[in-house]
């Protein structure tokens, strides 16, 4: 069985949910995070699917930001989770050894992988995720999007790269 990461994106996904259009080099860090590029998580393997429905409710930053972050947690301390923002709906990342379980809070379904698998796939999910965002390069005179990508606060060297490129 194959592990699958992934993220279903709305056509519409870079205007806020309202329908407004936004400035990309200066929309804030909240709607980068947490209002635009909105779709759907896709997670899973085998017959065991804990995507989230269709209704377009999560931010992709939001995921690629804390699902990393969950599976370090969870390597270090045997549990990490990714939260959905404004949501009560978590995907709950356990590590003991070389196993990794994957679950949701509103699913009694549970996903059993190795840790090899969940990282090559994780890493999958990461790289094909941001790389579907150089449709927008406003985002790269975005300083949140370049902190976001290379950490907190990204140098002014970096940032002089990237504009260059």
């Amino acid at each position: 069985m194959s592990l699958i990461i992934d993220f279903e994106r709305d056509p519409q996904g870079h205007l806020l949910p309202n329908g407004a259009p936004v400035d990309l080099a200066t929309t804030s860090p909240g709607n980068l995070h947490d209002s635009l590029f909105r779709g759907r998580l896709i997670l899973r393997s085998g017959d065991v699917d804990l995507s989230t429905d269709g209704r377009n409710f999560l931010a992709m930053l939001n995921v690629v930001t804390y699902f990393p972050r969950a599976f370090t947690d969870a390597v270090v301390s045997g549990r990490g989770s990714v939260p959905f923002f404004d949501q009560d709906d978590v995907v709950r990342i356990t590590v003991d050894g070389d196993a990794v379980q994957l679950s949701r809070l509103y699913s009694d379904r549970v996903i059993d992988t190795g840790r090899s698998e969940f990282f090559a796939a994780l890493m999958g999910f990461l790289n094909s995720s941001l790389t579907r965002l150089t449709d927008y390069p406003e985002l790269l005179n975005n300083s949140y999007f370049l902190d976001l990508l290379f950490g907190e606060p990204a140098s002014g060297f970096t940032r002089s790269v990237i504009r260059r490129a």
